[in-house]
């Protein structure tokens, strides 16, 4: 299969050394890397962008197979781990997205995403319901609380779920100053650490901890 990487930021203070650790990753398994510093919708928190970047790849590159979006504070922190297998085990049918532990049923910050016009259709429908939840464009886990809104609604009726879940600690785990279990934290050798959760000085000298840690 054909992967394609791709993040977000507009805040390079922070996101500088996770798009170094995304683009040797990406080299190291001849993955396309699309990395955008420009929000592209100003209306909305940048964290509604990742909507818009993820559909614009998918119409720029018909020939890739699975898009998978990165959030600008995650880092990958294991390289000798290839993605491809890693996700092999989980059913893609529209999109993987981790579990989350503390505050929702999932985490999108790191998103699989099946390159199919199912999916697109699917992102412009959670896109268009944001505009119908306006506490939410700016507020609240923005795109991340009307995903979970639209799972539980199609849930009530019956119909189709578009989002398959992963363990936490497999695409991503937890790197923060909140308590978490023991066995919901990152540690060295998995895939990403997520440094999120915090304000931005303090993400920035958790950043720098993990990359003590692991270079």
């Amino acid at each position: 299969m054909k992967f394609l990487f791709c993040s977000l930021s507009d805040r390079p203070n922070l996101s500088k050394p996770m798009w170094d650790h995304l683009q040797e990753y990406c080299e190291k398994y001849s993955y396309k890397c699309v990395l955008e510093s420009q929000v592209l919708d100003s209306k909305r928190a940048p964290s509604w962008s990742k909507i818009l970047l993820l559909q614009r790849e998918m119409k720029q590159n018909p020939d890739i197979d699975v898009l998978v979006w990165v959030d600008d504070d995650i880092i990958i922190t294991n390289k000798e781990i290839d993605f491809e297998k890693l996700i092999e085990p989980y059913h893609l049918k529209n999109i993987l997205i981790s579990e989350d532990v503390v505050w929702s049923p999932f985490n999108c910050g790191i998103l699989v995403v099946n390159n199919n016009q199912e999916t697109y259709d699917y992102f412009t429908e959670i896109y268009n319901l944001g505009a119908e939840m306006p506490s939410k464009l700016f507020g609240g886990l923005w795109k991340q609380d009307v995903m979970v809104h639209h799972a539980h609604c199609n849930q009530q009726q019956g119909k189709k779920n578009h989002i398959n879940l992963v363990p936490h600690n497999i695409i991503q785990s937890f790197y923060r100053d909140h308590d978490l279990p023991e066995d919901k934290k990152w540690r060295k050798g998995h895939f990403s650490a997520h440094i999120t959760g915090m304000p931005l000085d303090r993400r920035i000298k958790m950043r720098d901890e993990v990359l003590k840690i692991i270079i």
